[in-house]
């Protein structure tokens, strides 16, 4: 596996910590606070001005994953 894309929990965090790109989703967690700095990138939703999931387009999501598998 090369790279995962998941919220903020605990599959996340194994497969950040067994090496795995990890692209995280951040709802109203702080991933300032969450985050490995270095081994995953994240999503926070409420930059984008959305305050659920499930309202942030998928569109949006695409286009930070083909940046973030760029790189």
């Amino acid at each position: 596996m090369s790279c995962l894309l998941c919220n903020d929990g605990g599959t996340a965090w194994m497969f950040e910590f067994a090496g795995v790109k990890t692209l995280k989703l951040f709802g109203v967690t702080n991933e300032k606070k969450f985050s490995r700095p270095g081994f995953s990138q994240a999503i926070q939703i409420k930059d984008f001005g959305y305050k659920e999931l499930n309202d942030f387009p998928i569109s949006k999501y695409e286009e930070i994953l083909y940046r973030f598998l760029e790189n």
